[in-house]
């Protein structure tokens, strides 16, 4: 979906004063932020690594699991269209409501889509299943525990598990050393929704090394640009 998702201060030539159209965490200070990128601008200049392999690393090393386990994207929402990608013509259960993307990816590639009102409703066929944890836009939060069980139940389904809004809940969720252990497991990560920098498109993906190899090989050079990775690194 190019349009429709909110946020389109662009549109109305008025000074935003108060902005309830997107779930951003608002008054950020970012003015260190801005500062350092100020002081990175020279980056333009040059292409950018075409896998954001310096941030990477340190992603990997902050939370302790191996470069092959993080992929880092052009905010979550290329994660999803690069999953959906690599699992083309298959079929796709989607927990609603929640954010539209995944069905308009699951789409575009082909997939049978199974909508369900839980992981108790999902059909044993579905090769994908998508979860956002805590979901948007309700906010509910499945339980550790819930989904713990049906990934190890379910080994044949890859689960998808959306954690843009990860720290905007104090319930415990998957971390990513313990989701890189099960080879059916996807993380989605937003350094959007974190640190409230939508405008520079910035998230990762977190997953077992070959399954992540899988998604990975879709990606196009530098969907990361030069400045998106000095911001994510600083933060």
């Amino acid at each position: 979906m190019i349009l429709g998702h909110g946020d389109d201060i662009y549109t109305h030539g008025k000074k935003i004063v108060s902005n309830f159209s997107s779930n951003i965490r608002s008054g950020q200070d970012l003015s260190t932020l801005q500062e350092h990128l100020c002081a990175h601008i020279s980056a333009i200049h040059s292409y950018p690594e075409p896998d954001a392999s310096s941030l990477v690393e340190l992603l990997a090393e902050k939370y302790k699991v191996n470069t092959d386990n993080i992929c880092v994207t052009n905010g979550a929402t290329e994660a999803i269209y690069l999953i959906a990608q690599a699992f083309n013509n298959t079929q796709s259960a989607i927990i609603y409501p929640t954010f539209s993307e995944y069905g308009d990816a699951a789409t575009i590639n082909n997939h049978t889509i199974y909508w369900s009102a839980s992981l108790g409703e999902v059909p044993q066929d579905a090769r994908l299943v998508w979860l956002c944890n805590p979901n948007n836009p309700t906010g509910t939060v499945t339980d550790k525990n819930i989904l713990k069980a049906y990934i190890e139940n379910h080994p044949s389904q890859y689960i998808v598990i959306d954690q843009s809004y990860e720290h905007f809940t104090l319930r415990d969720l998957f971390s990513i050393e313990e989701a890189a252990q099960y080879k059916n497991v996807i993380l989605l990560h937003s350094m959007t929704k974190h640190f409230a920098i939508p405008g520079l498109r910035l998230g990762y993906i977190t997953a077992y090394a070959e399954t992540l190899a899988r998604v990975a090989k879709y990606r196009m050079p530098w969907s990361v640009n030069g400045l998106a990775i000095e911001a994510g690194k600083f933060l």
